[in-house]
């Protein structure tokens, strides 16, 4: 039988960073990535805001500009 599980909040908030970081890194370095992606993750990462780290945060407004601004 399968049973669903809620990850506690330290390890949504590792999760959160952990996608952060690897979606940011792409969206740094391909400006393909980035356009094709950029709406989505500035649409995700507001959502998620509270369980990143401001500096996480800081480098998700860097990244995909003013635009992600915490709801």
């Amino acid at each position: 039988m399968l049973r669903a599980a809620c990850p506690d909040r330290q390890s949504r908030r590792d999760f959160a960073e952990l996608t952060a970081a690897n979606e940011l890194d792409l969206a740094r370095i391909d400006p393909a990535f980035r356009a094709a992606h950029g709406p989505g993750l500035l649409a995700l990462f507001p959502r998620v805001r509270g369980l990143l780290t401001e500096p996480a945060w800081q480098d998700c407004r860097a990244v995909l500009g003013e635009g992600a601004s915490a709801p």
